[in-house]
């Protein structure tokens, strides 16, 4: 246990250096002003829509019924195909 590779301490601080690192290119991209678009644009955000939108459809259903969130849907669809 005197090894420096065994010290508890500097383990731990090792250790919460490797977990911020996400947390601080976080950080990092904020304060460069990512903008809202550049995170909508990313690959992660794209591949979870599918997920969003089902979740959102579950909402209405549970909110307002299932025949009034399908027309719904139907409507939203309706006008994002008729801007394309």
């Amino acid at each position: 246990m005197d090894s420096p590779d065994c010290d508890p301490t500097a383990l731990r601080a090792e250790r919460d250096a490797l977990l911020n690192d996400d947390v601080n290119a976080w950080l990092a991209r904020i304060s460069r002003g990512t903008s809202v678009e550049d995170y909508q644009n990313s690959l992660s955000w794209r591949v979870t829509k599918p997920l969003r939108l089902a979740r959102n459809l579950q909402l209405r259903v549970r909110r307002d019924g299932l025949v009034s969130a399908m027309s719904q849907a139907t409507a939203a669809a309706q006008r994002r195909w008729s801007r394309r």
